[in-house]
């Protein structure tokens, strides 16, 4: 540090106030400025703080910037200039969401700021790094949830007439709170009608277009080349296969055209083959051509192509459905377990969740029928619907209730406690999806636990496996309506309006696998005994609450329901859920899905060979969506 309070490359010191924000951390600098995180004296709010201080043409002394020399003034003060310029601009995109949103704009110590929202998020590239270090490199369903937010952006971007002629993955921001895109650093937006010296303006080597580097006409078509290097990126992944020099510079790879020669930039096509659809790979190449006249002229077409490809094709030949389904063995006769819901599970726990539940729905309601033989009644009112593979589903009502736990079992993934609201009433399966549910619409049984019976869940199946289980199956009955249940979905119908760690009640744990409570709702690695073939050895598992040689999934249905009348929402299996990861923020949601980007995929529900202190309502785990094992299954939701 020197003695005004700078550090050797002339950042601001931390602390420094700067027109009532406080420093407290340096994001980034590069060319053309700093980036610091400072927060609000008086209202205690974060933001992002963009300080001019190009490299090449300032220097601070004595806490003032000013140009390094009189050759350097004019170029000096036409970047801070530009610099103002950008921060209209910006203003001007104040409720466009894809944008970063600038809030205040000074002049001080010299310089000029650019106050903006701070977003918590990792940058694209940090992003793609972190996932092709772990051997997770980003998947098409990445690419397109990436891509077409950023289309969107960018087409609104152009009809106000602005270009940002600087897309690349380190200025690509994905929000932590939803894993939206965000466009940052204009540094290098410009009117489109306005000329600037082409030395003055900033540009990336391998995602800037010919006419960019250059002194071609600029427009949207040059958004467009950047937008199709950064889906290449996410295509080639870590290790592109070329050698020095760069192939992916737009100069060489004119060159090599216009002699005749090959293009030394490896095509998406080729690179992505098997892992990528040939849509998007074509669109990825169109966006990568040398000649303007070539690319796309808008985002308009990119993004349908983008929008189809991520569309599941119909299947061809579905398999006939089969016939008529059993229902699964029961050990309680239908009555008592009916009677016992109604009597103890409700009238015991509905009223301790504050009031907290399904909008309007009680007990003894019973909604009226939606016609036809598919539906039926329970005698608690719970209203069946039955589809043409034996799939059971449950109308669960809209309500509201309080997502995750702050109790003593709870873990860090279950905090804080948020408000949720879920709008529209939906359908959801009154059991796990059995092996025989799977066999009719895949034509094979994946199931490590086979013995135990075409009426026990499916297991050993990926979320990806179970998209491809849908997708099959909404062919089959010609319709879009089946899905995995969303995180917050699945809790609400679990909960069944309970507060409660179960919607029996709180747990009192007398061991690693002993819960009493449990017995009663769930299989757990306490009570999870079987005697067919091939089960797991659970001999020497400590402190079970029934002593057993064997071990493993059951029959659904064979445990009491909670309020809704869905069985095993507790035990037998973990549960994929849609959502990718995300940590509750407290406070109120309404409809959560979770972030549009991310590494893994939740799981909920506990399984049969796990402790007790798992098999919680709010108890959520992640797993990579490529994951098998022979505790984790599914089950579906259907929308009306």
């Amino acid at each position: 540090m020197t003695e005004d309070g700078l550090d050797l490359r002339g950042v601001l010191a931390i602390g420094t106030v700067l027109r009532g924000y406080k420093v407290d951390a340096v994001l980034g600098y590069g060319g053309y400025g700093v980036v610091y995180r400072a927060l609000h004296e008086d209202l205690r709010y974060p933001v992002a703080i963009k300080e001019y201080l190009p490299a090449d043409l300032s220097v601070r002394e004595a806490g003032t910037v000013h140009p390094r020399s009189e050759a350097c003034r004019e170029h000096y003060e036409d970047g801070k200039r530009r610099f103002l310029a950008e921060a209209r601009q910006i203003a001007g995109l104040k409720d466009d969401p894809g944008v970063v949103r600038c809030t205040d704009f000074f002049r001080a110590n010299g310089t000029a700021y650019l106050v903006m929202e701070y977003i918590e998020g990792l940058p694209l590239s940090e992003l793609l790094k972190q996932r092709e270090a772990a051997g997770r490199p980003l998947e098409e369903s990445d690419l397109r949830t990436l891509a077409i937010p950023l289309l969107e952006t960018l087409s609104r971007l152009h009809s106000a007439g602005l270009l940002h002629r600087d897309i690349k993955p380190s200025n690509i921001l994905v929000r932590r709170a939803d894993g939206r895109p965000v466009l940052i650093d204009f540094g290098a937006a410009k009117q489109v009608t306005e000329r600037h010296s082409k030395s003055a303006a900033p540009f990336t080597e391998g995602y800037a277009a010919l006419e960019q580097v250059g002194d071609g006409r600029l427009g949207p078509w040059t958004d467009v080349y950047a937008i199709g290097a950064v889906m290449w990126r996410i295509v080639a992944g870590a290790n592109p296969p070329w050698k020095p020099p760069n192939p992916k510079r737009v100069e060489l790879r004119a060159s090599a055209v216009l002699d005749g020669r090959p293009d030394p930039l490896p095509a998406a096509a080729e690179l992505g083959a098997g892992g990528f659809s040939r849509a998007v790979l074509t669109a990825v190449d169109q966006c990568l051509e040398v000649s303007a006249d070539k690319r796309p002229k808008d985002f308009e077409g990119l993004r349908t192509a983008l929008e189809e490809a991520g569309r599941p094709e119909r299947l061809p030949d579905p398999p006939a459905p089969p016939v008529a389904v059993q229902r699964a063995p029961r050990k309680w006769p239908e009555l008592v377990r009916d009677l016992l819901a109604a009597g103890v599970v409700i009238a015991g726990l509905w009223f301790a969740s504050e009031g907290i539940g399904p909008a309007g729905w009680t007990a003894s309601r019973a909604e009226s029928s939606a016609g036809g033989d598919d539906v039926s009644r329970e005698s608690i009112g719970v209203e069946i619907s039955t589809n043409s593979v034996g799939m059971e589903f449950v109308r669960i009502p809209a309500g509201e209730f309080l997502m995750g736990s702050n109790g003593d079992l709870a873990v860090l993934k279950e905090h804080p406690v948020t408000r949720v609201q879920i709008r529209s009433a939906f359908w959801m399966g009154k059991y796990e999806v059995t092996q025989r549910q799977w066999r009719a619409v895949m034509l094979r049984n994946p199931s490590r636990f086979e013995n135990c019976g075409p009426d026990c869940p499916v297991e050993s199946v990926s979320w990806d496996d179970v998209q491809r289980f849908v997708w099959r199956l909404n062919a089959m009955e010609g319709t879009a309506s089946y899905r995995l249940p969303t995180e917050a979905e699945w809790e609400y119908a679990a909960r069944a309006g309970t507060s409660t760690d179960t919607p029996a009640g709180n747990l009192q744990i007398q061991g690693v696998k002993n819960a009493p409570l449990l017995d009663r709702i769930a299989w757990y690695g306490g009570n999870s005994g079987v005697d067919y073939a091939q089960a797991e050895d659970c001999l020497d598992w400590a402190e079970k609450q029934h002593p057993s040689s064997w071990c493993g999934p059951h029959p659904v249905g064979e445990k009491d329901p909670n309020a809704f009348g869905l069985h095993d929402m507790l035990g037998n299996v973990w549960e994929w859920v849609r959502d990718r990861y995300w940590e509750y923020p407290g406070g109120s949601l309404t409809d959560p899905s979770g972030p549009a980007v991310g590494p893994y995929r939740v799981i909920r529900g506990c399984g049969w060979y796990y402790p007790a202190r798992f098999c919680r309502s709010s108890s959520r785990l992640t797993s990579d969506p490529n994951h098998r094992a022979d505790n984790l299954g599914f089950r579906l939701l259907r929308t009306d």
